[in-house]
């Protein structure tokens, strides 16, 4: 596990927050995750104290859910260990959501790159 910030560096953070600087632009100007700058400012608003606190210094593993929703709430889902690109939505369409399908059931999809393959029906022996 990486060190945690020296007591310095956790001062500069309110500070910078104090001068009107934003998440984002105090992500950028100390290289830290925004997560972290927000949980900095949380803290320091609602007690007054600097956050203890240990970083991965962004060496994180991504999990993504990718969700199917109908009128009822959640059809189906999965998750995916990294983002998902066309090959794996593809996968989750044939293997996950195809099966809950029944005939007339509409599958509307939003514009991320991976839905924007040619194959844009589910063959009807998958569905």
């Amino acid at each position: 596990m990486a060190a945690p910030f020296s007591s310095d560096f956790r001062a500069r953070v309110p500070a910078a927050y104090r001068r009107g600087m934003s998440t984002k632009q105090i992500a950028d100007v100390f290289g830290v995750c925004p997560a972290w700058a927000r949980r900095v400012k949380q803290r320091h608003r609602e007690h007054g104290e600097r956050l203890v606190d240990k970083t991965p210094h962004g060496h994180w593993k991504t999990t993504t859910l990718v969700p199917a929703l109908d009128a009822g709430g959640v059809r189906c889902s999965t998750t995916v260990d990294g983002a998902v690109d066309a090959d794996v939505f593809e996968s989750f369409v044939e293997q996950v959501l195809a099966p809950t399908l029944s005939p007339g059931n509409v599958v509307v999809l939003d514009n991320l790159s991976g839905h924007k393959r040619e194959r844009r029906r589910i063959p009807p022996d998958r569905a």
